[in-house]
């Protein structure tokens, strides 16, 4: 049925004019080129991203961050912005070592972690402070408080102290680090 059909007739059926038909945009050759140029800087500066890039080009920075969107271009080396928390500024970097960098629990209760998030709770927040275990990834310890102080950290360390009592006696190695307990890294 649509074997063979003229332009015109063609144009009717699709409800367009017949000059799109021959249209061809312009936009896209320029596009062609321009991203060649972009391929070229990107190769030569391979970290620059679109901001770099227009500058180096003389080009507008849309235009480069469209065209790498629709070209799908990304800097091969990312450079990553650290997070700074804004109280930690022109103060001296914290001096603590990672006493367990180098190890890799295998058994339970050897590294215990901790850490503590606060709760919306009605018109105001509760805290929370969870003592986990490393290997097991279990909530060994935990405490809630209405104040954020050292003393929910410290309740929460003594809750897992006192489930976990069972592993203070057995004899657990630390493979010669130097630990606050005989038995046990407790961080």
């Amino acid at each position: 049925m649509l074997g063979k059909m003229n332009k015109s007739k063609l144009a009717r059926k699709l409800g367009i004019s017949r000059a799109s038909l021959y249209y061809e945009s312009k936009r896209k050759k320029k596009d062609e080129k321009d991203r060649k140029l972009i391929l070229g800087i990107m190769e030569s500066n391979p970290s620059y991203g679109h901001k770099r890039i227009a500058l180096a080009l003389k080009m507008n920075r849309k235009k480069v961050l469209r065209l790498m969107k629709i070209f799908d271009l990304k800097p091969k080396l990312m450079r990553r912005k650290g997070w700074v928390k804004p109280g930690d500024i022109k103060l001296p970097a914290a001096i603590y070592r990672n006493e367990i960098r180098n190890i890799c629990p295998i058994i339970p209760n050897v590294v215990w972690a901790a850490d503590f998030t606060y709760i919306k709770f009605r018109n105001g927040f509760i805290y929370l402070a969870t003592i986990i275990d490393v290997y097991t990834k279990e909530i060994i310890g935990s405490a809630l408080s209405k104040w954020h102080n050292r003393y929910l950290v410290k309740s929460a360390l003594l809750d897992a102290i006192k489930k976990e009592a069972y592993c203070l006696s057995t004899s657990i190695p630390t493979r010669g680090l130097n630990t606050s307990r005989k038995n046990m890294l407790i961080i």
